[in-house]
């Protein structure tokens, strides 16, 4: 009679077996791994939750929440009880007879079942090749990074790198700076080809005084000057087919294949409450530190890169760079923009949505203009979206801007809450405060049409919704530092609905309302000692302005047809005999 190689001793349990659940009385520490307690990893000290540890005393275990070199153990569940299984006093284990089973392994004598084969030390190459070839491997390509000179194609292709020469003959690639590990400016982020971009970060100092006229990142001449664009790599094919060397690569390029940036004018400055204006020079120069303000002034804070690129291939033709200057105290925060327009269509811009709304996609908005000539009706839409349907943002100081780009766009289902605030003082003339909070609510030219679709075409103005706008009809007024019946407030409410099939819905703005806050009594209230004399002194009123999508979408019919009713027939003489 053949022995069987595995040789199980089988205990009979008479209908119940061991397992755990809950709190035990009992203690029974035993890992079963031949390698010994493998949570004891501090010597001569007390691993915590590790039961297995001598040198964990006995009121250190009382501690324990939990064994911790049971946490990874494969159990099996045809032994009656595993042999990494633990009990401790406080811990949640527990043993109970159940009625599941009739029979368990209580031992397994057999290694090559429960033990991995052990596996002998390589010492040669040959040896350690064949282990490699035996499995599959993932091993990394060789690296390729920056530092080494990267073979490209003759034409830039999207997410490409830009390719600069700057004015030493070093090669190098257009940086759009971003904030990477934290609010912290980057300067190592490469702008990629056709992928149009804004990022922003937090410039910070250290000395504001000895670093305003030395880092270049604050000046504008580093951001246009003293480096070329490569039309295409192109530029740099002719040195990697003639030549390895690489000192010759570094300073051998086509100069016929590279242009220069254009600086963008007129600039534009940002004062002190965070309107923008006109600068007073046509060239910005070298910020520099105004020891009596204690400013470091003619700081650029935006940055935008405009490209045009050639309607006939991918090559680059122009670069135009604008900028935003200003003065600054302390840290600030910079922006960067990359945009990419093709020759002769500068006046491009982004659908929000093909056909339905994108969510955070702006409202598209315009004027209607109605020609009596021709009697037909088309929408006048500004290819600038903060020209759309906007709320009011604030400066840096909290109050109202004037400009239309410093106006935040709403964008679809997205509900906002913005605000701002207006000056008032005892003088404050009511009417006129008014007016500025009009002004501040819906911008200086208002839309009164808001397109259906996110690409509602123009030409046809029944695919656009008018905006309903019942402006309140009662004049502010007062004197004295008290303004009665001002309406400080806005909101704006948006319906739409889904529209189209299911499985691919389409958003569809239903109508739009301007609802205007209740008129109100504001009162000039001066605190401080300042409100002596002419009462020059002044205190701010915040206007209000929200967004709220309602969503109105009627979802389509569930309609089923009824189950059939079920019919049973039996045989007339289903019954025969006894009927």
């Amino acid at each position: 009679m053949a022995v069987a190689r595995a040789v199980f001793s089988v205990i009979f349990l008479l209908y119940f077996v061991f397992n755990t659940d809950g709190q035990t009385n009992q203690s029974f520490v035993d890992t079963g791994s031949s390698s010994g307690c493998i949570c004891d990893l501090v010597v001569n000290g007390c691993d915590p939750n590790c039961c297995c540890d001598v040198d964990c005393s006995a009121a250190d275990k009382e501690t324990f929440t939990e064994c911790s070199e049971t946490k990874n153990v494969v159990f099996d569940d045809r032994v009656c009880v595993s042999d990494q299984m633990i009990f401790i006093q406080n811990v949640p284990f527990t043993t109970k007879n159940t009625g599941d089973g009739l029979f368990c392994i209580y031992h397994n004598n057999n290694k090559d079942q429960v033990e991995y084969s052990d596996v002998s030390v390589i010492t040669s190459n040959e040896d350690f090749t064949q282990s490699v070839n035996a499995r599959n491997v993932y091993s990394y390509g060789a690296r390729n990074d920056d530092t080494v000179d990267q073979l490209a194609g003759e034409n830039y292709k999207v997410g490409d790198k830009i390719i600069l020469v700057f004015s030493n003959q070093v090669k190098g690639y257009l940086a759009l700076p971003i904030m990477l590990h934290s609010s912290s400016c980057n300067d190592y982020n490469t702008a990629g080809y056709f992928q149009d971009d804004a990022t922003e970060c937090v410039r910070s100092f250290s000395d504001l005084s000895s670093e305003c006229s030395n880092l270049p990142m604050l000046s504008a001449a580093s951001y246009y000057s003293n480096f070329q664009v490569a039309v295409s790599p192109q530029a740099f094919l002719l040195s990697r087919n003639t030549t390895s060397n690489s000192s010759a690569r570094s300073g051998s390029f086509n100069t016929s294949l590279l242009f220069t940036p254009q600086l963008s004018v007129p600039l534009l400055c940002r004062d002190n409450t965070g309107v923008l204006n006109q600068c007073s020079f046509t060239s910005p120069s070298v910020p520099v530190y105004n020891m009596t303000t204690n400013t470091c002034e003619n700081v650029v804070t935006e940055v935008a890169y405009t490209f045009i690129y050639s309607n006939e291939s991918s090559n680059l033709e122009q670069l135009n760079v604008s900028f935003v200057l200003e003065n600054i105290r302390d840290n600030f925060l910079q922006k960067f923009s990359i945009k990419f327009l093709k020759e002769g269509k500068e006046d491009v811009f982004t659908k929000s949505g093909n056909p339905g709304y994108l969510v955070d996609q702006p409202i598209l908005a315009g004027l209607l203009q109605h020609n009596l000539a021709t009697n037909k009706k088309a929408i006048i839409l500004s290819t600038n979206s903060k020209e759309w349907l906007t709320v009011p943002k604030a400066t840096v100081d909290g109050s109202c801007s004037s400009g239309v780009n410093e106006r935040l766009s709403v964008t679809f289902d997205v509900n906002t809450r913005s605000g701002c605030m207006i000056r008032l003082n005892r003088t404050s003339d009511c009417s006129l405060l008014q007016d500025m909070v009009y002004a501040a609510l819906l911008g200086t030219s208002p839309p009164d049409y808001v397109a259906s679709f996110g690409n509602s075409d123009v030409q046809n103005a029944a695919d656009w919704v008018k905006i309903i706008n019942d402006k309140p009809a009662n004049t502010a007024s007062g004197s004295g530092g008290v303004c009665s019946d001002m309406v400080l407030g806005m909101s704006i409410e948006i319906l739409f609905a889904n529209v189209g099939y299911l499985a691919n819905p389409q958003a569809k703005i239903i109508g739009v309302r301007f609802k205007y806050e209740q008129p109100q009594e504001i009162v000039y209230q001066c605190i401080g000692q300042f409100c002596q004399g002419s009462g020059s002194a002044s205190q701010y009123v915040e206007v209000v302005s929200s967004v709220s999508f309602i969503d109105i979408s009627q979802p389509p019919i569930s309609d089923q047809k009824s189950l059939p009713e079920f019919q049973s027939k039996a045989p007339s003489d289903f019954f025969h005999p006894f009927l």
